[in-house]
């Protein structure tokens, strides 16, 4: 069989019975709650060279066979615990990385498992009038009136970039 082959028909399933994903998920969230509780006695980062960070995780082929979900998550929270920076320790000074929260890991976990495309109302409904109402939360907030408009976005670059576009389009005298 050849390489391309052997990819097509590899076996790496990932259906998860209900059982399974509870069993799964409250091992990864008692993980991660031990994890987080154990942030102010680990180093801020493991100052490592990249040789071994690839060493750690292995740069072996795409492996043939699918792993069990609990032991792929639990290498992955391995790896990532032992071989991370951690933005979330008491002691990380930086200015621009933000720190991990709890709370927005659960969101996430949320989010990820309704999966919704905010492109266009009849996709996510729901989801795309949380950001509208978040949105309105935040121009209360700074004194705009409830109907500008706006939307949320990855992150700085991001709101940059929509920024500089707004800014771009206000003043130009052209439609570019």
């Amino acid at each position: 069989m050849g390489k391309k082959d052997a990819l097509r028909y590899r076996i790496a399933p990932l259906e998860m019975t209900p059982t399974e994903f509870r069993k799964v998920g409250f091992q990864l969230v008692e993980r991660i709650a031990e994890f987080l509780c154990s942030l102010p006695d680990r180093p801020v980062t493991p100052n490592e060279p990249p040789a071994v960070i690839r060493e750690a995780l292995g740069t072996g082929s795409l492996p043939q066979q699918g792993t069990e979900a609990r032991d792929l998550l639990e290498e992955a929270a391995d790896l990532l615990f032992d071989h991370s920076t951690f933005n979330g320790h008491p002691r990380f000074m930086a200015v621009i990385t933000s720190s991990a929260a709890p709370i927005g890991a659960l969101g996430d976990l949320l989010a990820a498992a309704v999966n919704p495309n905010l492109g266009g109302w009849p996709a996510s409904p729901m989801g795309t009038e949380i950001e509208a109402q978040t949105i309105r939360w935040i121009a209360e907030m700074i004194g705009y009136p409830g109907d500008c408009g706006g939307l949320l976005v990855s992150g700085g670059n991001m709101g940059n970039f929509v920024g500089f576009l707004a800014a771009r389009k206000a003043k130009a005298s052209w439609d570019l």
